[in-house]
């Protein structure tokens, strides 16, 4: 995990109602981006 804030932003974490759906997938996208270019990956 990059940061401990996953409660923070999404309430479903480790829920019944974790799913896909409830993530915000272009947040995600920029996160992974950001990494791979902090972590010279790109």
């Amino acid at each position: 995990m990059v940061t401990d804030t996953s409660f923070l932003r999404n309430p479903n974490v480790h829920q019944m109602s974790d799913t896909i759906e409830t993530l915000d997938l272009p947040f995600f996208c920029a996160v992974v981006e950001g990494l791979a270019d902090a972590l010279g990956a790109v």
